[in-house]
C-alpha cells in the first residue's frame, strides 16, 4: 500500500506539473507542445513501467516471504514434535535452530524491501532530476527569441535584441544591451 500511495502522489505530481508546463509554454512554437508531449509520456510510461516491475517484486517478494514463513512454520511445528519426544536437551538446540532460520527469512525479507525501496527512491529522484518545473524553480530560466527560438548563446542573444525569459512563476521580456 505504500508504493500504491507513493504512486499515486507520484501520477498526481506529474499531473501537476504537466498542467503548469502547459500554461508556462502556451502560445508557444509547436514543436515545444510535440516536445513536451513525448517528455510527458515517457516519464508517465517509466514510472508505470516501474511502478508496475516494483509492484510484480514486492508481490513476488510477499509471496516468496509468505511461502518461506509457511514452510518455516510448519518446519517448527515438525520440530516442536519432535523436541518434545527426544527431550529437554535437544529442544533447547532445535528450538533455537528454528528461532534463527526464523531471523534470518526475516531479515533476508528487509534487505529485499529495502533495496527494492532504494531503487523506488532512485526512480523518484530520476523523475525530481529531470523534470523541467524542479529545474525553473532552482533559479534556471528558459531563454527564448522575438521569434519563441530557444537561445542557447550569449551571441545568440545579442543577436536577438529582446528575450523572453521563462521563469518558475512567469514571464520577462528582456532588451540585450549593447557591449560596449
Amino acid at each position: 500500500t505504500a508504493l500504491m500511495s507513493e504512486a499515486s502522489t507520484a501520477r498526481a505530481q506529474v499531473e501537476r506539473a504537466n498542467g503548469m508546463i502547459l500554461r508556462l509554454v502556451s502560445g508557444q512554437a509547436p514543436h515545444l507542445d510535440r516536445a513536451w508531449s513525448t517528455f510527458s509520456r515517457r516519464v508517465t510510461e517509466t514510472l508505470h513501467r516501474e511502478q508496475r516491475q516494483l509492484l510484480q517484486q514486492q508481490s513476488s517478494l510477499d509471496k516468496g516471504r509468505d511461502r518461506l514463513l509457511s514452510q518455516q512454520r510448519m518446519a517448527l511445528q515438525l520440530a516442536q514434535d519432535r523436541f518434545s519426544r527426544l527431550g529437554a536437551g535437544l529442544c533447547v538446540a532445535e528450538r533455537q535452530r528454528g528461532l534463527f532460520a526464523a531471523s534470518r527469512v526475516a531479515s533476508l525479507s528487509m534487505a529485499l524491501i529495502t533495496k527494492e525501496t532504494s531503487r523506488l527512491e532512485l526512480a523518484s529522484t530520476v523523475f525530481d532530476k529531470t523534470n523541467p518545473l524542479a529545474l525553473l524553480g532552482r533559479g534556471f530560466a528558459l531563454v527564448r527569441g522575438p521569434g519563441g527560438e530557444i537561445i542557447s548563446s550569449a551571441q545568440q542573444a545579442r543577436d536577438a535584441g529582446k528575450l523572453d525569459l521563462a521563469f518558475a512563476d512567469g514571464h520577462v521580456i528582456a532588451e540585450v544591451a549593447k557591449a560596449q
